[in-house]
């Protein structure tokens, strides 16, 4: 980790007990629209040539939650958040304030010809305090046929959730592009 997304997931730990929105409504949106994450953990190091933006975007890369969806299928166009290898991603991000989740999407790039696949796993955990963190939802059913497409994960949760922060847990055993990360939900609880 960076001293950056240290010193920012020190300030999540700080946060014990958050308190609701104030003028928390019930109108269903994507609670994470044009936010940046607050960290991006790899499980095994990155190094070498691997460990360079053409490979794995760095943290402020905005392409996460700007809202366009990248109709382009090749690796080589800037719009897709790259991960490669480091086993797994944990993408963390904070709401504006204890939220009801109910959703979320994401879309990713398969290219054969490029080695960019599919990842086998997405697990999704919410926590209120940025410690203390449960999974709510575990995607093994990512798959294609196609050679060169946009894959896009839709899923309701089993209930809804009360949550300030979202984790997306991502295999990236190889080449993992993705762009569009959104969580649904309410600011009302």
């Amino acid at each position: 980790l960076s001293d950056d997304e240290k010193a920012k997931l020190e300030e999540i730990k700080k946060e014990v007990n958050p308190l609701p929105c104030e003028n928390g409504d019930n109108t269903v949106r994507n609670l994470i629209f044009g936010k940046q994450p607050v960290a991006i953990n790899e499980l095994c190091p990155i190094d070498g040539e691997t460990a360079t933006p053409r490979f794995n975007s760095p943290i402020d890369y905005p392409v996460l939650t700007d809202g366009a969806k990248c109709d382009v299928y090749t690796y080589t166009d800037e719009r897709w958040f790259r991960l490669t290898r480091g086993v797994s991603r944990s993408i963390i991000f904070r709401f504006d304030n204890l939220s009801a989740v109910k959703s979320f999407s994401l879309g990713f790039l398969k290219e054969d010809v490029s080695g960019v696949r599919l990842p086998r796993r997405v697990d999704v955990c919410l926590s209120e305090n940025g410690v203390d963190w449960q999974r709510v939802y575990k995607c093994r059913d990512i798959f294609s046929d196609d050679a060169a497409c946009r894959v896009d994960v839709v899923r309701e949760l089993d209930k809804t959730y009360r949550a300030l922060y979202v984790m997306f847990e991502i295999e990236t055993v190889g080449h993992v592009w993705l762009d569009e990360i959104e969580v649904f939900g309410t600011t009302a609880i």
